[in-house]
């Protein structure tokens, strides 16, 4: 027995139309995320470090350390989902097309300053918990 799949039917308007509303709000969701997620990464990093510096600096090499432990998973998760969104602005273009519109979706790069920014401070955290753990010790 096999299994036979018939062909897919073209989709119709309304059935493309509905996926360029859900594509236009996956992309915005998207590029909300790739904004907020580093304000919130150092917001709390920043929040962490000072908090610790009011009560003592003799363990102030593991909030740095966690920091860049945290900063390397949100440099992941970010990537991520600058595939996804990259992935709906094509899927979004090839649906205008395909309804007859004029092309107005373009993906925007003005995120990278936001990507250079937790990279940085991901960096400086790891070199900050070395210094800090090297004048601990030595």
């Amino acid at each position: 027995m096999t299994n036979h799949v018939p062909p897919a039917a073209e989709p119709t308007s309304d059935a493309l139309g509905t996926q360029l509303t859900e594509l236009n709000n996956r992309s915005r969701w998207y590029s909300t995320q790739l904004w907020t997620v580093p304000f919130a990464y150092l917001g709390v990093s920043a929040l962490a470090i000072t908090g610790f510096l009011k009560d003592t600096q003799d363990q102030l090499w593991l909030v740095l350390f966690a920091g860049a432990l945290v900063g390397g998973f949100v440099i992941w998760h970010m990537e991520g989902i600058r595939d996804g969104e990259k992935r709906a602005v094509e899927n979004l273009k090839n649906l205008e097309s395909q309804l007859h519109l004029v092309p107005t979706v373009e993906y925007k790069r003005y995120i990278i300053p936001f990507l250079v920014a937790v990279r940085v401070f991901t960096v400086l955290f790891f070199l900050g918990g070395v210094f800090h753990l090297w004048r601990q010790f030595c």
